[in-house]
């Protein structure tokens, strides 16, 4: 889908936009659209991240318990294990703005920032009980940062935004397109390695099965 689609400057989608109302009325323009550059506060101002009180324009908050499972089997054996659960994971959902020197657009996070700063970790001890233990992580998006984004160009009340598409993927990373692309490619490389290994060792194991047979 990335190599499909073609990278647009700011300026280059208010031309397209501006033709689509003049052609089909205010608010007629939409596409998936690819465009890349700093990121800065948007219509709210800048955010404040809870964990580490960083200055943001976006930032996500994940808390997982560490706790004590227990289980008995048909034997009466009690055992003990240590497991983990995700409590908590926030994000905002604040607007902000991406320019890239020819204009500036608002982008709607409506997904998690990929390969975004890692704030503050925060690590309490537990209750006493069968909490072990909290971990608190952040990952923050400050300003100036140099962000990809992949969504839905569309023009509202005369502004031009992008958010998820209605029928696809939204893409926020601040790996760019390239490094993207060249990691997909590495885990469908690894993928199809492991399925063709799979089929190997299913005529094997085949094979020996009809050998057992003979």
């Amino acid at each position: 889908h990335l190599i499909g689609t073609e990278t647009s400057t700011v300026a280059t989608l208010r031309e397209l936009a501006a033709a689509a109302s003049g052609a089909a009325g205010q608010d007629s323009y939409r596409e998936e659209v690819e465009v890349e550059g700093e990121v800065a506060a948007g219509p709210g101002g800048l955010l404040r991240s809870e964990t580490g009180g960083t200055d943001c324009v976006w930032h996500r908050q994940r808390t997982t318990r560490r706790y004590r499972d227990s289980a008995t089997d048909a034997q009466g054996h009690r055992t003990e294990t240590e497991k983990e659960e995700v409590a908590a994971d926030d994000r905002t959902s604040a607007p902000f703005v991406l320019h890239d020197g020819t204009g500036e657009v608002l982008v709607h996070p409506e997904v998690v920032v990929d390969a975004a700063t890692k704030g503050r970790t925060v690590t309490r001890r537990g209750d006493g009980g069968s909490t072990l233990g909290w971990t608190v992580e952040e990952w923050v998006l400050t300003p100036g940062t140099r962000l990809f984004v992949s969504g839905e160009a569309r023009e509202r009340g005369g502004r031009l935004e992008i958010g998820a598409p209605e029928h696809g993927r939204m893409v926020l990373s601040t790996r760019s397109e390239e490094q993207l692309i060249r990691s997909e490619a590495g885990s469908a490389r690894t993928a199809g390695i492991g399925a063709k290994g799979s089929g190997a060792a299913a005529v094997v194991l085949a094979v020996a099965g009809l050998v057992a047979l003979l």
